[in-house]
């Protein structure tokens, strides 16, 4: 299957975005989760997006819209 690419609207702000069914986590930048509440983790945990190892040090709730559609996800 090929890569699914969309725009969603979150808070107000477009962001495009690539679904992943087969992935195990969901990952935003930096710029993407400005303004949103984040919480801070006890421990980082390890993370590899691209291939790249980086640690995630907080999480966040993204609440937005995919096609008119109401969208939820943990980030």
């Amino acid at each position: 299957m090929g890569r699914i690419f969309a725009t969603i609207q979150i808070d107000g702000k477009q962001c495009r975005t690539l679904f992943d069914s087969g992935a195990k986590n969901t990952y935003v930048s930096a710029g993407t989760a400005e303004g949103l509440a984040r919480t801070h983790l006890p421990v980082a945990r390890p993370a590899s997006p691209r291939g790249r190892l980086h640690y995630a040090a907080e999480i966040c709730c993204l609440v937005g819209t995919l096609e008119g559609k109401p969208i939820e996800m943990d980030a």
